[in-house]
């Protein structure tokens, strides 16, 4: 299967990753847990679409998926040093050069996403919505989108939908 064998490469063979400092230590079982959680999650946003594809086109999406669920469930603990953009800088390497289905040049793996339905990985920022002030509006209840809010919003929603438990640090 597609994911057994996406676990065996990215995961279990892929080495370099259990080395990089983490916020909070991360067990085996809660990674496994977040990449099922996101997968589970995707699988069923995008099932339609996926059904559309050609049996090689599913396999690319399917693995681009689990790609996408493994570097948040992996990569958005990286960090709780003097250097986060270091660590952050370092996994982004790794990841982006372990990923067969490789990733646009320019920015880190966490800016992107994969779409089946254009069967590429797409920037968040084309995700974040535009804002509009109003004038009435007291100032403590604006509220700015930004690339970061924006993806970490669809992964809190991910999990509150999904009925599993999640901790943004």
């Amino acid at each position: 299967s597609v994911f057994y064998r996406c676990f065996q490469t990215y995961i279990e063979q892929n080495q370099e990753i259990h080395r990089i400092r983490h916020i909070a230590p991360m067990v085996d079982i809660g990674m496994v847990m977040t990449i099922c959680t996101i997968l589970d999650a995707l699988l069923k946003e995008h099932g339609e679409a996926l059904k559309q594809l050609k049996e090689e086109d599913q396999r690319t999406a399917y693995e681009a998926m689990f790609i996408y669920a493994g570097l948040w469930a992996i990569g958005s603990s990286i960090g709780g040093g003097q250097d986060d953009e270091k660590d952050q800088k370092e996994f982004n390497s790794i990841w982006r050069s372990s990923s067969k289905v490789k990733f646009p040049e320019g920015g880190l793996v966490f800016d992107y996403f994969y779409d089946p339905a254009k069967n590429n990985w797409i920037s968040w920022i084309t995700k974040v919505p535009i804002y509009t002030p109003t004038e009435d509006m007291a100032f403590t209840k604006i509220y700015v989108s930004t690339l970061q809010t924006t993806r970490l919003r669809y992964l809190l929603d991910i999990h509150v939908n999904q009925i599993k438990p999640v901790l943004f640090i």
